[in-house]
């Protein structure tokens, strides 16, 4: 049970954020670099999938990163705190615009 959506949002917890620093401590690659790496494999990851489906990632790009987030936060309780955290301050604000862009129609339907 599952979808390339989750694994690919646990791929953007890890690169996509350099402002939380997450690709320095769990890969030991500089931020920007992950960041290059992570556009690079979506685009090769999408390259023989439909424009829709890449759409569809990347109008919930923000809300799949933080499924991860709090899976690790539930998994870790030692992390959890700071996990949580995390999420309520730094990606809602992202997982509402992320929304809103959806609800105006210049976004793709959620997963």
């Amino acid at each position: 049970m599952g979808s390339f959506l989750f694994d690919l949002g646990q791929w953007c917890t890890i690169y996509r954020y350099p402002e939380l620093n997450t690709c320095e401590i769990v890969t030991q690659i500089p931020s920007d670099r992950g960041r290059d790496f992570l556009e690079n494999l979506l685009d090769d990851y999408f390259s023989d999938r439909s424009p829709e489906e890449r759409a569809l990632f990347e109008a919930n790009r923000h809300f799949l990163a933080s499924l991860r987030t709090m899976g690790a936060a539930c998994m870790v309780p030692a992390l959890r705190e700071p996990l949580v955290k995390q999420v309520r301050e730094f990606m809602m604000p992202l997982i509402r615009a992320e929304w809103e862009a959806i609800g105006s129609g210049s976004g793709q339907a959620r997963p």
